[in-house]
C-alpha cells in the first residue's frame, strides 16, 4: 500500500553531472519535487546506485537552490563528513530520509534546509545544509543517523568557503559504469 502522507514540506532532489566544470546553477538539474514517502520511494529506486556514488545529488527545501552563493544560504553553513563511496548510498538515503521527516537536527530544524554528497573518488564529502551559522554545534545533529556523529563532521560557513558553487550540481545525465542515471525533470 502506498504512504501518500505528505511530509511537512517539499523537498526538491537536484542532480549534477560530475563531468561539468561550470557551478552555474543552470548547470543544476532538477529532478523532482518529493512531498511524500511514496513518491520519495519511487524517485530513489529510479536511481542507479552507482548514480549516487558518483554523481553530485542535493535534496534540499523547496525553494532553497543548491549553491552557496544565494541569498537563501549567504547565512548559513553545512557540517560536512567524508563517507566511503562503498557506504554513501546506504548514508546518502537515511540522511534523506531523516531531512524529508526533519529528523536530522535535535531542535531548531527549521534552520536545516538539505543534504548533499559530493563524489570523490575512494569516498564522498556528505555536507548537512543550515541557514544560520551560530547553530553550528554537532550536539544538534540527530545520533540516531546511519552517519556517525564524531569529531570529523566539521561545520564551515558558506562565506568561507571560495567561489565555485555548492560543491557539486547539476547537468543533463550521469553515466556511470553499470547502469547510469539520466536526470529529468518531473
Amino acid at each position: 500500500m502506498a504512504d501518500t502522507t505528505q511530509f511537512k514540506g517539499i523537498w526538491t532532489l537536484w542532480y549534477f553531472n560530475p563531468k561539468k566544470t561550470d557551478w552555474s546553477l543552470t548547470n543544476y538539474e532538477k529532478v523532482a519535487d518529493i512531498t511524500n514517502a511514496d513518491q520519495f520511494w519511487t524517485i530513489i529506486r529510479a536511481i542507479p546506485k552507482d548514480a549516487i556514488e558518483c554523481g553530485y545529488f542535493f535534496f534540499m527545501r523547496k525553494g532553497v537552490r543548491p549553491i552557496w552563493e544565494v541569498p537563501e544560504n549567504e547565512h548559513g553553513g553545512s557540517w560536512s563528513k567524508k563517507i566511503a563511496t562503498k557506504d554513501i548510498h546506504e548514508i546518502a538515503l537515511d540522511l534523506m530520509v531523516h531531512a524529508a521527516t526533519e529528523a536530522i537536527l535535535t531542535s531548531r530544524g527549521e534552520t536545516f534546509v538539505g543534504v548533499s554528497t559530493s563524489p570523490k573518488g575512494d569516498f564522498n564529502i556528505v555536507k548537512l545544509w543550515n541557514t544560520n551559522t551560530s547553530m553550528n554545534s554537532r550536539a544538534l545533529l540527530n545520533t540516531e543517523m546511519k552517519m556517525t556523529i564524531t569529531d570529523d563532521v566539521v561545520y564551515t560557513p558558506h562565506n568561507k568557503r571560495g567561489a565555485g558553487g555548492g560543491g557539486g550540481g547539476g547537468a543533463s545525465s550521469y553515466r556511470g559504469g553499470g547502469g547510469g542515471y539520466r536526470g529529468g525533470r518531473r
